[in-house]
Order: C-alpha cells, then sequence, then structure tokens
C-alpha cells in the first residue's frame, strides 16, 4: 500500500467513525418500565392471598417511552378470584411513592363522578370473580380544567431528578412503588372479619441498550 494508499484509507475510517458518532450521539434515551410481578407474587404468598387477588398493569415488554414520554397514570386491573364475598379498594389508604420514597396521595382517575381533592374518595367494591380496570394517578401530577374536571399532566416520575449515573450506564434500575391497600373478608370460626392488607407494587424503570436500534438486535 503506497501513501497516498494509506492516507486515503485513514481518513476514510475518520470519516466513517464520525459518521458513526453522530448517528449514536443522535440516538435519544429510551426506558421500559417493568412491573416487579415476582416481588408481588412473593407478598400474595406471605399473606396467603394467591387464591384471593391478581393484579396487572397495562405495561408491556415491547413498549419503550423516551424520557418526556413517561405514562402521567398507571392503569391497572384488580381481579377478586374469590366467589364468595367482595373486596374494598381503599384509595385513600393507598399510596404511590416516587424513587426517593416520598410517598404521595393516590388519585382513583374517574368519569363516573366528580373528583374533589378536598374530600375522602370514594372506595371500591370488587364483585366475587370480578375484575376492576382503573387508573391512578399521583394527587400533585394532576391539574383541573375550566370545567372541573382534573386530568394527570405530568409523569408518573421525573426521570430528569431520578436519573444518576448507574442508571444511565443501564446498571440499576428506579424504582417506585405503589403500596395499594385492600380490605379482604376472612372467615373465622364461622365469624366474617374484615382485615386490611397493604400490599407493595413495585415498578423498575430500566434504560434499554442502545444496541435495541440496530436491525439485528435479538429482542
Amino acid at each position: 500500500m503506497s501513501s497516498v494508499d494509506f492516507i486515503i484509507f485513514v481518513v476514510y475510517l475518520l470519516v466513517v467513525s464520525r459518521v458513526l458518532y453522530q448517528a449514536y450521539d443522535s440516538l435519544e434515551d429510551r426506558v421500559r418500565i417493568r412491573f416487579d410481578k415476582a416481588a408481588f407474587q412473593d407478598q400474595l404468598k406471605v399473606n396467603a392471598l394467591e387464591n384471593a387477588i391478581a393484579i396487572g398493569f397495562g405495561f408491556r415488554d415491547s413498549d419503550r417511552y423516551l424520557f418526556n414520554e413517561i405514562p402521567t397514570s398507571l392503569e391497572m386491573s384488580i381481579e377478586n378470584k374469590t366467589g364468595t364475598y367482595p373486596i374494598k379498594v381503599d384509595w385513600d389508604r393507598s399510596s404511590l411513592n416516587d424513587f426517593s420514597g416520598r410517598s404521595r396521595r393516590v388519585i382513583h382517575l374517574t368519569s363516573m363522578y366528580p373528583i374533589d381533592l378536598a374530600t375522602e374518595q370514594r372506595p371500591t367494591f370488587i364483585a366475587p370473580r370480578g375484575v376492576l380496570q382503573s387508573r391512578i394517578t399521583a394527587e400533585e401530577l394532576i391539574t383541573r380544567d375550566d370545567g372541573g374536571n382534573v386530568k394527570a399532566t405530568a409523569p408518573i416520575i421525573n426521570l430528569g431528578k431520578a436519573a444518576n449515573g448507574n442508571f444511565m450506564a443501564g446498571k440499576a434500575p428506579i424504582t417506585f412503588t405503589l403500596w395499594l391497600t385492600l380490605e379482604i373478608p376472612e372467615l373465622h370460626n364461622n365469624q366474617t372479619y374484615e382485615r386490611l392488607y397493604s400490599l407493595p407494587c413495585t415498578f423498575l424503570i430500566e434504560k434499554t441498550p442502545w444496541q435495541e436500534y440496530l436491525p439485528f438486535y435479538g429482542k
């Protein structure tokens, strides 16, 4: 290889490297949100509730969010697996903790009746074998429009404040927790008693690797 060819080759490598770097630098960070279902199932076992309830959330493994597109609310389903008694969801005794552990009041978003933030929220009853589909958010994230309707306008988690070095490097997730309070009847000595359970639903926000942008990346 002549010196001219070598110089051309080096320049070519530099140009390709710069183009690849600019392409990489232009990629916007994305995250996925995952409900820690295994940890929740462990809590059900500890409280002997495996046959009483099942809970799911609207996050899919394939969902990806830009930092400024984190959902403003949580879509959830609660199944009453018992065939004998209703289960009560106590929204005002539930809380939504952020990444720092700060407790925030849960607001049950519903179109069935106006929401008055100054009063207690009505609990929701789930009939035997019934499934409740709900949407919730934290009180501090909602605003009221001119018609008096409330809606969530800010992300569940502010990643700008929560992101740290380990998270940005993909080494550790950011977590937040919904403490859901349920009142579940129990039968003892032919007497029915109402018992409160506060169950943690933990979510992991994970930064997805840049390699996911490659067409041959294994999903």
